[in-house]
């Protein structure tokens, strides 16, 4: 989905951010030769044309449906997780899907895995912010909560992490690293890590009054106005 997009500068940096090498050549391969991105659409199209056109009939009614989609509205209010054992007591209003959704987000990654995070954050956030460096786009990292098992917090990498030896060319703000830890509570979470539809909301309404409170006070001090381009460069768990 990304290659036809990309200008050939960036097949390089593009291909780069794949850890193993016959991604890289993919990658790379499909940025270059921009046809070979489309190859398996047109391969599905010619063998059966009328099941193409359904699917994307079904793809537009999913798109719609994304836009609509407000959140999950249960909670892990009563479910507990054991770090030293592994196990979940579940709340008894729990369904069995509920309860595997949870399962599954419980599930570590590898080391490896975590240090290729890490280093995808450290490659590519500068560049995002750097890309900006020229243009009047407002660049503001924002945490997101972590999760509402503090044991699991593997996923995190602190600002301090992540921009460690960075030299940025642009100023960029960023939100304390705290800004959400009241929603970090099992009302406001369907599994260990994603809001449900409660969290989904509040985090919403606390993001705006930051930036609103944060842009605006900076805006007024200066000539281009809050109708700039506010771009959330990055969000970091």
């Amino acid at each position: 989905m990304v290659a036809p997009l990309l200008r050939y500068a960036d097949c390089f940096n593009f291909a780069s951010g794949f850890p193993r090498l016959s991604g890289r050549f993919r990658a790379f391969t499909a940025a270059i030769l921009r046809g070979s991105a489309y190859q398996g659409d047109v391969s599905d199209f010619v063998a059966n044309p009328m099941a193409r056109l359904r699917s994307v009939r079904q793809q537009r009614d999913m798109v719609k449906s994304r836009a609509a989609y407000t959140g999950r509205d249960y909670d892990l209010v009563g479910t507990s997780y054991n770090p030293d054992t592994g196990q979940v007591s579940f709340s008894p209003k729990l369904t069995e899907a509920q309860r595997q959704a949870i399962r599954k987000s419980l599930m570590k990654p590898s080391p490896s895995d975590m240090q290729y995070f890490v280093k995808l954050e450290r490659d590519w956030i500068p560049r995002i912010v750097n890309r900006y460096s020229n243009s009047p786009t407002r660049i503001v990292l924002t945490p997101v909560p972590r999760g509402v098992f503090r044991e699991l917090n593997g996923f995190s990498a602190p600002y301090n992490v992540v921009f460690s030896g960075v030299a940025l060319q642009k100023p960029v703000s960023s939100l304390p690293e705290q800004v959400f830890d009241f929603l970090e509570q099992p009302d406001y979470y369907f599994d260990a890590y994603h809001l449900n539809a409660k969290g989904r909301q509040r985090f919403t309404e606390r993001l705006v009054a930051e930036l609103i409170g944060r842009l605006g006070s900076a805006d007024s001090h200066g000539s281009s106005g809050f109708t700039s381009k506010v771009t959330s460069a990055a969000m970091l768990r």
